[in-house]
């Protein structure tokens, strides 16, 4: 059985963020500044499979030439598929893995909000927001909503670099 080769770039590019978010979750370094870059950083490392990708496409599937249109349409098929396996691991990240991060911010907010002497109901309405954002369901609609986006862009950016016509 052979895999797509759509689905095998995305199957690295989903990898690459899964290994970045569970690197900094061991390194328990999500709660400082390098853990609230990660995410950035495993989005822009998402070029290099889906740059390979659209080459693949390219040279091997298209003769040698690729349009914008079709390089469009490579990139968001590549990261539409890794967008949904980094938005299901995402849900089961905080879910299983990383349960403690809500309890963190929630003694944080209720820290900062003694610290700066906010109110009770100011205090609670963080606490209610911070819960509803750190949600599995939220955050994996984020990581699905930044791997998708990212990657439409990305193939444009890329576009410049792989389109080639016939002479």
């Amino acid at each position: 059985m052979t895999l797509n080769s759509s689905f095998r770039y995305a199957l690295v590019s989903a990898a690459i963020f899964i290994a970045i978010k569970l690197a900094t979750f061991f390194t328990h370094n999500q709660f400082t500044g390098v853990g609230a870059y990660s995410g950035l950083i495993g989005l822009a490392l998402t070029a290099i499979p889906l740059y390979a990708g659209i080459k693949h496409k390219r040279d091997n599937e298209l003769g040698g030439f690729i349009t914008i249109r079709q390089v469009m349409v490579a990139g968001v098929a590549i990261s539409l598929q890794a967008s949904l396996l980094a938005a299901i691991y995402t849900y089961l990240h905080y879910s299983f893995i990383d349960t403690e991060v809500l309890a963190h911010w929630t003694a944080e907010a209720k820290r900062l909000g003694a610290k700066e002497n906010k109110s009770e109901a100011e205090i609670q309405a963080a606490i209610i927001m911070l819960t509803e954002f750190y949600s599995p369901f939220k955050q994996s609609t984020v990581a699905l909503i930044g791997v998708l986006g990212t990657g439409a862009v990305l193939s444009f950016m890329l576009s410049t670099f792989l389109i080639r016509k016939p002479a």
